[in-house]
């Protein structure tokens, strides 16, 4: 016959009257929808993630994600920890980078290898 059993099998399942046909989903993006999920951002003043409203609406992440992105015009980002800088930090750096730049015989070389030396040994 010239073809797999396995797709002369999927084409008899496919073909019988007991397998159910799929039915598509209905569609998630609703006013109403995009409403609570609005009033349940400004309800937790924005800390929260798109995870987070996915599973408490029980929508697949990537479709709130759009929903939060496309159709409320919200940007999603991630915090990442910074240090936080004094006012003496920045005072000190500035005054650095000044002593820095008024060295002309001080030659900075920026590599991504591994560190070497001129003089030979570099005392490891």
């Amino acid at each position: 016959m010239g073809r797999s059993r396995n797709t002369v099998a999927s084409t008899i399942r496919r073909g019988t009257a007991d397998v159910p046909k799929r039915i598509k989903n209905k569609p998630v993006r609703t006013n109403e929808l995009i409403e609570a999920i609005e009033a349940t951002i400004n309800e937790k003043k924005g800390k929260t993630t798109v995870s987070g409203l996915a599973h408490e609406f029980d929508i697949e992440r990537r479709t709130m994600g759009r929903l939060v992105k496309n159709a409320l015009g919200l940007n999603m980002y991630k915090r990442t920890p910074r240090q936080a800088l004094t006012d003496s930090d920045c005072n000190k750096r500035m005054n650095r980078s000044k002593i820095l730049l008024n060295k002309p015989e001080t030659v900075v070389i920026f590599s991504d290898e591994t560190p070497f030396s001129l003089g030979g040994d570099c005392g490891l």
